[in-house]
């Protein structure tokens, strides 16, 4: 389990032995996770559009000539209505923060059912997509009906603009993802101890100050982490391991 928020690391271990979950990982600055989302994510701008149209030749018993026509005539009616798709999210990102970006990627999907069913499955845009909606159909549900016609309901369209990255992502590392040096020395890290009521009473706890652990050091519970954004809780029947990029890896001891 992976646990963020100011307060996620206050309950997390507790949760996690109450689910059966065998590891907690609490990274850098919880508090700020989702944050960090924010400013790493691409802008993404998904576009639909609804059609409700027969596949062709998709039932075995048609004509296959005939079907193969009607079929190629289906993929280029879908690519013209996919274009328009697209310049409508291209323009719908037209605003500064998309500005002087290209969109880098533009992904074509269809929703797809059989004939008569009240639900889809969405399945890339591409000449082989009844094939595919079949063995998608197969992994989800357990069957397939390679000989029942299908329908297209929705047309989408998902265009990704990059944004800018800190220094090194993906590369070199950034500071949030750079490896660290390693020590197992822990007592610098204490800040000090005070009583802290567990389940079993009071007991005289270890306070550690998460800037000063550093990779490979292994706290046994019970214990507190303090850090500018949040708390994290070592309950006395877990043990803390800091891995290599400074995560918290809680674990039943």
């Amino acid at each position: 389990m992976s646990c963020f928020g100011g307060a996620g690391g206050l309950h997390a271990a507790d949760l996690a032995r109450a689910l059966g979950l065998v590891r907690v990982i609490v990274p850098q600055n919880p508090g700020a996770f989702s944050a960090l989302g924010v400013l790493l994510s691409d802008i993404i701008k998904d576009v639909s559009h609804s059609v409700l149209i027969p596949v062709p030749g998709a039932d075995a018993s048609a004509n296959v000539a005939r079907s193969d026509r009607a079929f190629s005539a289906l993929l280029r009616n879908l690519g013209r209505q996919f274009y328009l798709l697209e310049q409508t999210g291209r323009k719908e990102l037209e605003h500064p923060e998309a500005a002087a970006r290209s969109p880098s990627t533009i992904v074509r999907s269809i929703d797809v059912r059989y004939s008569g069913q009240a639900y889809e499955l969405s399945v890339p845009f591409t000449p082989g997509f009844p094939q595919q909606f079949h063995l998608e159909h197969e992994k989800a549900y357990g069957y397939a009906h390679a000989s029942r016609p299908l329908e297209i309901v929705n047309l989408r369209v998902c265009v990704i603009v990059p944004t800018p990255k800190p220094e090194g992502f993906l590369g070199n590392d950034p500071p949030s993802l750079r490896r660290h040096r390693a020590s197992s020395e822990i007592r610098g890290a204490i800040v000090k101890r005070k009583p802290v009521y567990w389940d079993r009473g009071f007991e005289s706890t270890p306070l550690y100050d998460r800037d000063r652990l550093r990779p490979g050091a292994r706290i046994t519970g019970p214990a507190v982490v303090l850090e500018y954004s949040s708390t994290t809780v070592i309950p006395p029947d877990y043990v803390c391991r800091v891995d290599e990029h400074l995560n918290l890896l809680l674990s039943r001891n």
